[in-house]
């Protein structure tokens, strides 16, 4: 892939060559020639939390939605996502994950699903608008089944050890009202 400009870590550059092997970056070159497009490549962005757009519910949806929601994702410059499930019956998870976990091998260009985040139920103390009736204690051993997941814990009940299970970096202390480095032992 070659054009005018990129922006790398580094910063901006002039012309770019981008060599991509089985869909991954191999190499970055510069250029001196010129007539290159005057694109810019940047890298794609990282979507945490995606509950759906529009109409399309990444909870209920499959198949044509999923391209849909696909095609909304890339016009957006997002090349990998979270598909991100809210509080719900402890129960109903299952066949949502396993939707979720079928989406992963369709052919076609599409961002790549990295995991899912669990917006809930496992919410503590402070739970926003999240229904009181589908808010759960904290249990890790429920989570230890499943897949990776990013668990969003908050409040002071227990959550941290449902953060430290799955390694996340940061971490809402709803008390504080801030984020806060966290790192699992």
């Amino acid at each position: 892939v070659r054009a005018g400009a990129s922006v790398l870590p580094a910063g901006r550059r002039g012309p770019t060559e981008l060599e991509v092997v089985n869909g991954r970056l191999a190499a970055v070159r510069p250029l001196v020639e010129g007539g290159l497009p005057e694109w810019t490549l940047v890298p794609g962005f990282v979507d945490l939390q995606v509950n759906g757009i529009g109409a399309v519910d990444v909870a209920a949806d499959i198949d044509e939605h999923w391209r849909e929601l696909d095609r909304s994702l890339i016009s957006q410059g997002v090349t990998a996502w979270y598909p991100t499930l809210g509080s719900a019956p402890l129960d109903s998870y299952a066949a949502a994950l396993a939707r979720i976990e079928g989406t992963r091998g369709r052919p076609g260009v599409r961002p790549a699903i990295l995991g899912t985040h669990m917006e809930g139920p496992f919410l503590g103390d402070r739970h926003g608008a999240h229904p009181d009736g589908f808010v759960a204690p904290p249990d890790p051993e429920w989570f230890a089944g499943l897949d990776p997941v990013v668990p969003q814990g908050g409040g002071t009940s227990g959550n941290s050890e449902m953060t430290a299970l799955y390694g996340t970096l940061m971490r809402y202390n709803t008390d504080e009202r801030a984020y806060e480095p966290y790192m699992a032992e």
